[in-house]
């Protein structure tokens, strides 16, 4: 059963993550290069943009991306000007922090647990 406009507005005003960029997300995104900002998936998944700002730089991070381009969901999901600007932003994580990120996730492994 599809949802009128109405009921999908009055779930967005409850939940503004999944409906508006957040400012985390909107300074994110103004840090980035413009070849990588992305700017149709902030318009039409900004909760997909929400998630990636909180995550940026991270292990975590790098995995959404990745999960977001993998499989025939991300083709029935996504148009492909989506796809360019998903797969955009995960060769930018990679080339920017992929060292730092392994190094950081070495680093906690060799940490003695309590």
């Amino acid at each position: 059963m599809e949802q009128d406009h109405a009921t999908q507005h009055a779930a967005c005003v409850a939940d503004d993550f999944d409906c508006a960029l957040t400012r985390e997300a909107i300074l994110w995104m103004a840090q980035l290069p413009d070849r990588a900002r992305p700017y149709e998936l902030g318009c039409q998944f900004p909760h997909i943009a929400n998630t990636i700002a909180q995550t940026w730089g991270s292990i975590i991070g790098r995995c959404f991306l990745s999960g977001l381009l993998s499989g025939e969901r991300a083709l029935q999901r996504f148009l492909i000007g989506i796809l360019q600007e998903i797969s955009i932003l995960r060769d930018y994580v990679d080339s920017r922090y992929r060292q730092d990120i392994w190094l950081r996730a070495f680093d906690a492994q060799q940490r003695p647990v309590n």
